[in-house]
């Protein structure tokens, strides 16, 4: 029997007394929004994404403690940020933490009652935890404003070690990289922020470079470079048993992730496929010079 299928037979109640219950629970205050003005609520929400982009950087690289700040960090930008609070509670559920988990993903369903995914986690929040008449009642919700749909979750993977994607082996997000460089970063290095499959079956590894010399000679951090694949195994040397530091102030990469994708994704933009001491020269090149 399917996790759902056991509610089909419950006796159906008011599927929105849930909601209703839920809504006055939840205090979802919204009203700060309405007194910003456009442009500092275009910058609250690009505080909100930027810190969501670290996080999930942080957390496809296992580094969970501090992928959960971040996204703790976008959900308090942006109470509304249902991405950040399902993937916040989500981790909470693989580790078996159900009952922490429940308060996030009811903020989420209060915040976008039009997605099925919180309420999903809740029902089996609500079950593990005991409160059996929440667990149906949420049941019959989801299978009320979804009866075609209602998603089917494979739990079995609960409580048990995250398994990393090999898109790029041996690139994995997290590692440190030498890479052939410019004769004067002999020291800098390469940090592998982010890996994701794109259309043609091309995969794109978001960079992060560190260490690169400046023409007035100071070290700079580049914080984000979109590169191919395929391109920057042709780039590096050896891998590093060294971590990066995650909380550095220049860190800049999901600002620049953020508006990289909006112009990937209008086909304003593309990916590096050049040597990487070439297309450092030109970044460098395009910075404006220090009066």
């Amino acid at each position: 029997m399917k996790f759902f299928d056991k509610f089909r037979k419950s006796k159906p109640g008011d599927p929105n007394e849930f909601w209703n219950q839920l809504s006055n629970k939840v205090n979802l205050d919204r009203s700060q929004f309405q007194a910003m003005t456009e442009d500092e609520l275009g910058e609250l929400i690009s505080k909100a994404q930027a810190s969501y982009r670290r996080a999930i950087s942080a957390d496809r690289a296992g580094e969970i403690s501090i992928s959960r700040k971040h996204y703790q960090q976008a959900f308090e930008y942006l109470p509304t940020h249902i991405e950040a609070l399902d993937n916040y509670a989500i981790g909470l559920v693989e580790e078996l933490k159900f009952s922490e988990a429940i308060p996030f993903f009811e903020q989420s369903a209060v915040a976008e009652p039009n997605s099925p995914l919180a309420f999903v986690y809740l029902v089996k929040c609500y079950e593990e935890t005991g409160a059996k008449n929440l667990s149906s009642a949420c049941a019959q919700y989801l299978l009320h404003h979804w009866p075609d749909k209602s998603p089917y979750i494979d739990w079995s993977h609960l409580g048990k070690p995250k398994g990393k994607q090999h898109l790029a082996s041996p690139l994995e997000e997290g590692q440190v990289w030498k890479y052939k460089t410019r004769d004067c970063d002999d020291s800098s290095t390469i940090w592998i922020k982010l890996i994701e499959p794109s259309d043609g079956g091309r995969v794109i590894v978001h960079i992060s470079v560190s260490g690169v010399q400046a023409p007035d000679g100071s070290l700079i951090f580049i914080s984000h470079l979109p590169y191919d694949a395929n391109a920057l195994l042709d780039c590096v040397t050896s891998k590093l048993d060294v971590k990066q530091d995650w909380e550095r102030e220049d860190d800049h990469f999901g600002e620049g992730y953020g508006m990289w994708f909006e112009a990937y994704s209008s086909g304003k933009a593309g990916v590096f496929t050049a040597p990487l001491s070439k297309v450092i020269e030109g970044v460098l090149q395009a910075i404006p010079e220090k009066n």
